[in-house]
């Protein structure tokens, strides 16, 4: 039974004037792929069938970023998921507040989402790497540079084959660790 439908999205950078398509499309039970990456994206692009969001509880209340996709995660427990292949929603970015321009959020956010899937994570290693190298990058913006180099060095030492993601992530973590110390200067 279909209890969630999402399309795909156009982000529109108001600050450059650029727009670019973007969207991963699956469809079936989507809880291996969501464990990995948030495939289906922001609550705009979604249509949720209501007796399935009442059953998984709605959002977490005590997340202070990724609600949405820890709501998928558990949503992708309960029903199958379809999508619409082409993007139908316009995202913009702003100059203004937003919570994921905030990487203390995320990371309380991402780590929540570790901590509600422990068990998971434990027997599927790619997971476990996809959600834990995640945390990497937003450590470092957060100027916790230790810390970053840390969890990126756990992370890729789970899945030392990832080289490519591994090393764009370590290259990531580089620049918020180089900017943050340039600002010191």
């Amino acid at each position: 039974q279909i209890g969630l439908v999402y399309c795909g999205f156009y982000v529109i950078n108001t600050l450059t004037g650029s727009t670019s398509a973007h969207g991963k499309y699956y469809t079936g039970k989507l809880y291996d792929v969501l464990m990995i990456d948030n495939v289906i994206g922001a609550t705009s692009y979604s249509v949720i069938r209501k007796d399935i969001a009442v059953k998984a509880g709605m959002f977490d209340v005590e997340m202070m970023a990724a609600q949405d996709y820890e709501f998928w995660i558990r949503i992708s427990k309960l029903c199958e998921i379809e999508c619409v292949n082409e993007p139908l929603v316009k995202y913009y970015i702003h100059d203004g507040e937003c919570i994921t321009a905030d990487p203390k959020k995320k990371i309380q956010g991402f780590n929540r989402i570790i901590e509600k899937n422990r068990d998971y994570l434990h027997t599927h290693k790619k997971a476990l790497w996809s959600r834990t190298m995640a945390l990497a990058p937003l450590y470092a913006w957060n100027k916790q540079y230790l810390k970053a180099i840390r969890i990126w060095v756990h992370a890729a030492a789970i899945q030392p084959h990832e080289i490519k993601k591994n090393y764009n992530t370590l290259k990531l973590c580089t620049v918020y660790i180089v900017k943050g110390l340039l600002k010191k200067i």
